[in-house]
């Protein structure tokens, strides 16, 4: 699922996604629970970790996994 999800915010379908690309990816990942875009930045931050912006879908999937687990020790 997040690899369908993943390329349907590739536009160009390059396997890489823009700055822009990154940031509507995860407006629509957290869409219904609150966020604010502070927390958007944060978790773009956590998931990328290299700092130039653009997120490969590897990296995307590994994030998804990560925010998972998390939630489900959360519980």
């Amino acid at each position: 699922m997040a690899s369908r999800i993943f390329d349907f915010f590739d536009k160009e379908k390059k396997g890489v996604l823009s700055p822009f690309e990154v940031q509507t990816l995860f407006e629509a990942t957290f869409r219904g629970h609150k966020v604010t875009p502070q927390y958007i930045a944060e978790a773009i931050k956590y998931a990328i970790g290299d700092g130039n912006g653009t997120m490969t879908k590897k990296q995307y999937i590994n994030f998804i996994k990560k925010v998972m687990e998390k939630e489900l020790y959360a519980i």
